[in-house]
């Protein structure tokens, strides 16, 4: 049985963005802030709007200027937010330290993006948190998916061997063969090239894959994507 724990990083990447939005309040000692209402309102709202902006969707092939986008977008929604709550709650009144407050919370929070973001690089490339992979089918764009694996160990994928009917010299086997070895050696993700495949083995590789909780990707023929 797998035991995958990826799933987890998000939820506590949010969880430790709440915390320090708390933190930050915390530390002001400012009546304005350290209120429940404020306090419930910001946690919510960073909340929600990390979801819609999909701040917390970074993937293990996720590159740093991706991550940046992510960040302005999510902090400029954040950003009205936090202000809205001031325009709503606070209408006539003088609320002071309202930027301090604010930048001291995006500088955490994306300070706290980077180094996470450049810590799992650094676990991954240590051998850490992998996913084990197959390529089934050989072409050009599964040749490149394979060179990727081999020369970017931070993005944290095993890249175990090919699978194929073609006549290759470093292939584990051919593609009937990688039925038991996917069991075998339990294979987290699978590759295949669907210009070797045809759709009939295409079909039988995704309910395989289906019933066993496999990550199935499928790799286009380039031939016909740019024809």
């Amino acid at each position: 049985m797998k035991h995958r724990y990826s799933f987890l990083i998000s939820p506590l990447k949010l969880f430790i963005d709440c915390l320090s939005i708390f933190l930050v309040i915390y530390f002001t000692s400012d009546s304005d802030y350290y209120n429940l209402a404020f306090i419930g309102f910001i946690i919510s709202f960073w909340t929600v709007s990390s979801i819609l902006t999909k701040y917390y969707q970074v993937l293990r092939f996720t590159k740093f200027l991706r991550l940046l986008r992510l960040a302005t977008r999510h902090y400029f929604i954040f950003t009205l937010g936090f202000f809205a709550f001031f325009g709503i709650y606070k209408e006539g009144f003088i609320v002071n330290n309202q930027f301090l407050i604010l930048t001291t919370i995006l500088i955490t929070t994306f300070s706290l993006k980077i180094l996470i973001f450049f810590s799992l690089k650094w676990y991954r490339n240590l051998g850490r948190n992998y996913r084990k992979v197959i390529v089934i089918g050989i072409d050009d764009s599964s040749k490149k998916i394979i060179e990727l694996f081999k020369q970017n160990k931070s993005l944290g994928y095993q890249y175990l061997g090919l699978f194929s009917n073609k006549s290759l010299i470093n292939k584990l086997g051919n593609i009937e063969d990688s039925f038991d070895y996917i069991l075998d050696n339990s294979i987290d993700e699978v590759y295949c090239s669907l210009k070797e495949l045809n759709s009939q083995m295409v079909n039988k590789i995704k309910a395989f894959s289906n019933s066993n909780n496999i990550n199935l990707k499928l790799i286009p023929d380039a031939g016909k994507l740019y024809s």
